[in-house]
């Protein structure tokens, strides 16, 4: 494969450059395997941001613009608020959120895969209230390494934002003075299919999504599931398959609005195409694990059946915060590959500039690429049906 890992494992949020010259490095490594290259076109925003700080009493603490938040500059007086039923009649321009209301982050407006009424509540408790801005106070994320982490990360929401560490310092009722330096322009990218053609109707999906967040060389989360992803292309380019192959980098899983996977949703609708089976690849490779894969609408026979024909695969435990929750919620069969230790270790360095190259062992990527390699024509055999 011509790609290296370290030119993947670079910050490359959807939109960025780094994100468009990846884009051109896999429609190149595609086309010369032989790959049919299709580009499904993207509108997405492109965030900026900068020092940003909140002054109140003549204390001048650093605040972190959520991502995609509009910019603010601005004086008036905080209401601090610890649960939600303090936001229902509020008479304040700031909004400060402690303790019970940000112990996980708030989902994105109308998030399209899962948006739970409770989640819907709160939006419109925080509209209603209409703030001037708001500022969360945050601890440690349980699904990343981020100490604070972004209550809010959403394009959609119609107030500037920001968050800090947790410490209760700023007070109620009292002027501060907030700056914001964030923002976001709207830019064209592109969703990419690499498309291999087989003797019957239905498509089998490999995928890994190539994007990162901001902030972030995503080495772990996930260049390694997109470097395992190109190298399973490469493996399986002069195979014959009874099914059409779909090799997609999802572009936008680190995204709110997920543009690339709905596109790709979108896509298969307009073609009548049916998924078989899907593999997707996130988070591969920790140094120190083993290579573990999950199943979703898969009976536990044709499990067993599957492992038994790999070499280090152990069994994980199901997780839906991937790319797969899109057809695991259709009842398509799931195989998802990722780390043995996902939740016992790997997940503290993702999203943070941590998750670097030297906690990759690339040994390990290279054979989950040769079990996957077994795993797909058991699947292209119907063994997943």
């Amino acid at each position: 494969m011509m790609i290296s890992f370290d030119e993947i494992a670079v910050e490359r949020p959807l939109g960025s450059e780094n994100n468009e010259r990846l884009l051109g490095l896999i429609a190149r490594e595609a086309e010369l395997h032989g790959y049919e290259v299709i580009r499904l076109p993207l509108k997405t925003k492109l965030w900026r941001h900068g020092p940003s700080f909140i002054e109140q009493g003549g204390v001048k603490t650093e605040i972190f613009p959520s991502p995609f938040s509009s910019p603010f500059s601005g004086k008036g007086k905080l209401k601090v608020c610890k649960e939600w039923e303090d936001l229902r009649h509020n008479g304040e321009p700031f909004l400060v959120l402690q303790e019970s209301l940000t112990r996980e982050a708030l989902m994105p407006l109308n998030f399209p895969v899962y948006f739970p009424e409770e989640q819907r509540e709160k939006h419109e408790i925080l509209a209603r209230s209409n703030p001037k801005c708001v500022i969360a106070e945050t601890g440690k994320d349980r699904m990343s390494g981020l100490h604070p982490y972004p209550f809010f990360e959403d394009g959609n929401i119609g107030f500037p934002s920001a968050y800090k560490r947790g410490d209760n310092a700023l007070k109620h009722l009292q002027e501060a003075y907030i700056e914001i330096d964030s923002g976001f322009e709207e830019v064209d990218t592109s969703q990419l299919i690499l498309r291999k053609l087989g003797k019957e109707s239905g498509v089998t999906l490999l995928c890994a999504h190539m994007d990162s967040k901001y902030k972030t060389p995503g080495a772990l989360d996930n260049a390694a599931g997109l470097y395992a992803l190109m190298n399973l292309l490469s493996e399986l380019a002069k195979r014959e398959l009874n099914s059409t192959l779909h090799v997609v980098p999802f572009n936008g899983e680190e995204n709110y609005a997920i543009p690339g996977q709905l596109r790709y949703m979108e896509y298969l609708r307009e073609r009548g195409e049916r998924v078989r089976g899907v593999i997707n690849i996130d988070s591969p490779g920790f140094v120190g694990s083993k290579n573990a894969v999950s199943f979703y609408n898969i009976d536990e026979n044709k499990q067993d059946l599957l492992l038994g024909k790999t070499k280090s695969l152990e069994r994980g435990s199901q997780w839906f915060a991937g790319d797969h929750a899109l057809f695991a919620f259709q009842s398509i069969p799931c195989v998802v590959a990722t780390s043995s230790n996902l939740f016992e270790g790997a997940l503290d360095y993702t999203h943070t500039q941590e998750d670097t190259p030297d906690i990759v062992d690339l040994s390990k990527v290279h054979e989950l690429v040769a079990d996957l390699s077994s795993m797909v024509g058991e699947m292209d055999r119907g063994e997943f049906a």
